[in-house]
């Protein structure tokens, strides 16, 4: 097995393993605000339950391709020449970050959608 990197993990995988979390944090962030006012007109809080799951689910794969990048390159340090060995400590770096970053982002997406579960979303404080 090559040192490359690309060929260990893949450059999307590894991207989307780093960011991932990160960005599906970002989204759900943004995008449960704007369905708030249409949820109050039906007062039904599926769509913004239906946010809160998609974007946990696409954290938890960051973190799941983050564990198989970090998994494959540490199997494969031993497997690449002394002079190859920067990119697969590189990708072993990005596998573990993504792991951490994606479960931790994980995390924070279902704590924001606990309060949709717990307090109702329309409700107007005078």
């Amino acid at each position: 097995m090559s040192g490359d990197p690309y060929t260990i993990a893949g450059r999307f995988t590894l991207w989307y393993g780093f960011f991932g979390g990160p960005i599906a944090w970002t989204l759900h962030l943004l995008v449960s605000y704007a369905p708030v006012e249409v949820d109050c007109a039906g007062a039904d809080p599926a769509l913004l339950h239906g946010i809160t799951i998609a974007t946990a689910l696409v954290a938890l794969g960051a973190a799941a391709v983050g564990w198989r990048a970090w998994r494959r390159a540490r199997g494969a340090e031993s497997a690449v020449p002394a002079d190859d060995g920067a990119a697969v400590r590189r990708t072993r770096f990005m596998g573990l970050c993504g792991m951490i970053l994606g479960g931790f982002f994980a995390l924070a997406i279902l704590a924001e959608g606990m309060p949709v579960l717990l307090v109702d979303p329309c409700l107007r404080l005078p």
